[in-house]
């Protein structure tokens, strides 16, 4: 069964992007400076460079998806890393009053992620597995002492 990817909004990526461009433009725009003189500036110019660059890339190449699977949600480092199992959600809906964009609700009502709406097959694979791990945890589902249902 193949995973959901839920994207991250295009303010989001972008905003990071252009952050991400600002922070890699200076060490690269002191790297010319500081090269001929060498010593630690021009190490630390190279260093931040190059892991900016790096994670740039990783931002680009999608950092920023959460994916969905019969587990849970699975989200990157970026947005705290972490599984969050199905049973932590308590709804998963489009947004309201933004019909384009879905929202996972945890216990306490706070939204535990949202991001653009999947096409309508995704969305219904989405409310398999909430409600497919949801199920045991009703009450009078639980198997009794002996390991038969509860009639």
């Amino acid at each position: 069964m193949p995973s959901v990817r839920i994207l991250p909004s295009r303010l989001q990526l972008w905003g990071q992007v252009a952050l991400w461009v600002i922070i890699l433009a200076a060490p690269v725009a002191r790297i010319p400076d500081s090269w001929p003189e060498g010593g630690p500036w021009a190490v630390f110019d190279v260093v931040a460079a190059v892991g900016s660059a790096s994670i740039l890339v990783w931002l680009l190449s999608g950092a920023l998806v959460i994916t969905a699977d019969p587990n849970g949600l699975h989200r990157t480092i970026l947005r705290g890393r972490r599984l969050i199992p199905w049973t932590e959600i308590t709804e998963v809906r489009p947004a309201p009053g933004r019909p384009d964009r879905i929202v996972f609700r945890g216990e306490d009502g706070r939204t535990v992620v949202s991001g653009p709406m999947p096409d309508e097959r995704e969305v219904d694979q989405l409310r398999t597995w909430h409600r497919a791990a949801l199920e045991p945890a009703r009450p009078g589902d639980a198997p009794d002492e002996t390991g038969s249902e509860a009639q």
